[in-house]
């Protein structure tokens, strides 16, 4: 479990306000949609191609050992994609009870914290996986 603190949380919200537009909102969305669809469905694998690198970094590893990670570190999966925000290269979705978190590689996006909770407004998200 990975906690995020004000300052990292700052950062966000720096780059996050430093970008505009929401049309990249349909493909955050359909990139939710399709991790929360590989972890429920088992395929582990499809779901750790959906991470950014430096969450797998965070593990040390890929392959095999990023699937065992995955299922060890995420409770339940995330629920469909509500309130979609992206900024830039940076989105966040609301997905059920929890928070993902992206950014934007390429032409995908990528997700890089997800199982993520913040008590109140104004304290850091804590996440299952990666983070903000």
């Amino acid at each position: 479990m990975t906690v995020f603190g004000y300052g990292v949380g700052a950062a966000l919200v720096a780059v996050l306000a430093a970008g505009c537009g929401s049309s990249a909102e349909p493909d955050v969305a359909a990139a939710v949609r399709d991790f929360s669809a590989a972890v429920a469905q088992g395929d582990t694998g499809a779901a750790c191609e959906g991470l950014a690198p430096r969450v797998l970094e965070q593990w040390g590893a890929v392959g095999e050992y990023c699937e065992q990670e995955l299922v060890a570190a995420l409770s339940e999966v995330p629920g469909p994609p509500g309130e979609v925000q992206a900024w830039g290269e940076a989105a966040m979705v609301r997905a059920g009870a929890d928070t993902v978190f992206l950014i934007r590689s390429g032409d995908r996006w990528l997700v890089t914290g997800a199982g993520c909770q913040s008590a109140r407004a104004d304290e850091p998200y804590t996440c299952e996986v990666g983070g903000p």
